[in-house]
């Protein structure tokens, strides 16, 4: 886990795109966890340039690339770790960051780390956290390291650690409620351009027309089943609220935001 207070010990200090992100997790509820990596930490985002050029880790590879070179700041530690709090759609951004970042629409965002039972609200036997950089094409794979089993990590690349937009550019579109705007006009007959069996071939269907469709992987992280999801997920943690309420058994653990 990142600890700010290593900062004092070696000369370092955040980056200020990851300073960017201070007002933006008060406002819906997230919480840091961290930037300046503890003495566990020999390699990574979480170092400035400065400590790793200090180790036996110069050729770390969160010196390598573009997105690293030149470093903008060689004391800037260029990682922030962000816990939950209480915002229910901390897993959901960071898939949507993701989404972005395979678009090349977030240039400067190196690496990310979560949870899968938060991005995708499915635990996965034997895995405890999911990674995504370019090096992955921008695709979850196994995380190999430790912890991210409550937290997202998020790495900035070194050349971009003064850009004071990155907080507004991530988190641009969310609100404590999750995307805003996104489905306020969405009825059944809102249509969406889905590759329904797998082929590569999209078609044209209404939302109401994938009720009861068994969703595939082909479907997994697209916008009408992020839709769906989000419905369907409001209508269950109702009913799981109403059973508390009457004296039930419901899990208050299960609902979400909760």
């Amino acid at each position: 886990m990142a600890a700010m207070t290593q900062f004092r010990k070696y000369n370092e200090h955040a980056a200020p795109a990851l300073l960017s992100f201070d007002d933006h997790l008060e406002r819906l509820g997230a919480v840091l966890v961290g930037i300046g990596g503890d003495d566990d930490h020999h390699g990574g985002y979480h170092l400035s340039v400065s400590r790793l050029l200090g180790t036996s880790h110069q050729s770390d590879y969160s010196l390598q690339g573009n997105v690293n070179k030149p470093p903008a700041d060689l004391r800037a530690a260029c990682a922030i770790d962000i816990g939950r709090g209480t915002w229910g759609y901390h897993g959901e951004w960071l898939e949507d960051v993701r989404r972005r970042c395979a678009a090349d629409e977030l240039p400067d965002v190196a690496e990310l780390i979560g949870d899968p039972d938060l991005i995708t609200g499915a635990a996965i036997d034997g895995v405890r956290a999911m990674y995504a950089a370019a090096s992955t094409g921008w695709e979850w794979e196994i995380y190999t390291g430790q912890g991210h089993t409550s937290w997202c990590h998020v790495g900035v690349g070194r050349a971009h650690a003064l850009d004071e937009t990155l907080g507004d550019r991530l988190f641009a579109g969310w609100g404590p409620d999750g995307p805003e705007g996104e489905d306020e006009d969405m009825d059944g007959s809102t249509k969406f351009q889905v590759d329904r069996n797998g082929d590569g071939v999209k078609e044209e269907v209404t939302l109401d027309s994938l009720i009861g469709w068994s969703v595939g992987k082909t479907l997994e992280h697209d916008r009408a089943f992020q839709l769906l999801n989000k419905r369907f997920t409001g209508i269950e943690n109702a009913l799981l609220r109403l059973e508390q309420l009457l004296g039930g058994t419901g899990d208050p653990r299960t609902v979400r935001g909760g």
